[in-house]
C-alpha cells in the first residue's frame, strides 16, 4: 500500500481533488484560502498593520493636495465644486483601487478573523469607510462656513457623498471577500463605472445620435447631483437631486445587507 494514496482514495480521486483546488483558486470567489493554509493563521503569525492610521494619513494628504490644487485665490463656488469632485474621486475611485490591490491577508481583522474571516474583511472595509467619511467632515464644514451655505444644504451634500461612497464601499467589501484576483479587478471596475460609465454613455450617444433623448438627469453617477448640490445658497434647492441621493442610499443599504448576510452565513476557512 502506497503512503501517497490512502486506502480510501484512488489516484483518480487525488487528481480530481487537485483539479478542484486549482479551479477554486482561480475562479471561485468564495474561496479565501486557495487550497493553502487559512489566511487567519497567516494573520496571527504577523503583527497587525495599523491600517486605519495609514489610511487616515494618506486621505489627509489627498485632501491637502486637492485643497492646494483647487483653492487658488478667493473661495468660490467653482473652487468648492472642484474640491467636492476631488473628494468624490478619492472615496469612489482611488481608495477602492488601493484597497482591492492589497493581498487578501491584509484584509483580515484579527479581532474577528478566528471565527469568520469573511465577516472580518467586511468589518475592515466598514471601518475604512468610517475613517474616510469622518475626515471628510472637516473639509465639508470648512467649505460650508466659507461659502455661507445653510445647514440643510451642507447636510444634503454630506448625504450625497455618504450614499455614493457607501455604495462603492459595499462593492469593495464584496470584492475583498473573494480570493480570486478576477473578482477584485471586477469590483474596482464597478467602482470606476459608478462614476464614469453613465457620463461616457450619455456623451457617446449624444455624439452618435444628438436627437436621442436620455433624460436631463443622471440616474447612477453622482457627478451631476453633487455638482448641483454645490449651488450658491440663493439658487440652491434639494430637489430633484434629493431623489438621487435617497435612491443611492437605498442601493447602498441593499448591497451592504447582502454582503453582510453572505459573510455571516457562508462557510469560512476558519470554521
Amino acid at each position: 500500500m502506497s503512503p501517497e494514496n490512502p486506502p480510501d482514495q484512488s489516484p483518480g480521486d487525488t487528481a480530481s481533488a487537485a483539479g478542484n483546488d486549482w479551479w477554486e483558486l482561480v475562479f471561485d470567489p468564495d474561496d479565501l484560502t486557495g487550497g493553502e493554509e487559512p489566511l487567519v493563521e497567516a494573520d496571527e503569525r504577523s503583527a497587525p498593520a495599523p491600517r486605519p492610521r495609514v489610511l487616515v494619513l494618506g486621505w489627509c494628504l489627498w485632501l491637502l493636495g486637492s485643497w492646494m490644487a483647487t483653492m487658488s485665490g478667493e473661495l468660490s463656488i467653482s473652487a468648492v465644486r472642484r474640491m467636492t469632485v476631488a473628494c468624490m474621486i478619492g472615496m469612489l475611485a482611488v481608495w477602492p483601487a488601493i484597497r482591492l490591490s492589497q493581498p487578501p491577508e491584509t484584509d483580515l481583522d484579527r479581532t474577528m478573523a478566528r471565527t469568520n474571516p469573511r465577516l472580518a474583511i467586511v468589518y475592515g472595509v466598514w471601518v475604512d469607510w468610517l475613517c474616510l467619511f469622518a475626515v471628510f467632515q472637516l473639509v465639508l464644514w470648512s467649505l460650508t462656513i466659507g461659502v455661507a451655505w445653510s445647514a440643510a444644504q451642507a447636510l444634503w451634500l454630506d448625504a450625497g457623498i455618504a450614499a455614493s461612497s457607501l455604495l462603492a464601499a459595499g462593492v469593495v467589501a464584496w470584492g475583498a471577500m473573494g480570493h480570486s484576483p478576477m473578482r477584485r479587478v471586477l469590483a474596482t471596475a464597478l467602482c470606476l463605472a459608478l462614476i464614469l460609465a453613465e457620463p461616457a454613455v450619455m456623451w457617446l450617444i449624444g455624439e452618435l445620435a444628438p436627437r436621442a433623448a436620455l433624460g436631463d438627469f443622471m440616474k447612477v453617477s453622482p457627478i451631476q447631483t453633487l455638482w448641483a448640490l454645490c449651488e450658491p445658497p440663493a439658487t440652491w434647492t434639494p430637489w430633484p437631486w434629493g431623489h438621487h441621493v435617497l435612491s443611492t442610499l437605498a442601493g447602498a443599504i441593499v448591497i451592504w445587507t447582502a454582503v453582510v448576510l453572505r459573510a455571516w452565513w457562508a462557510p469560512s476557512a476558519a470554521r
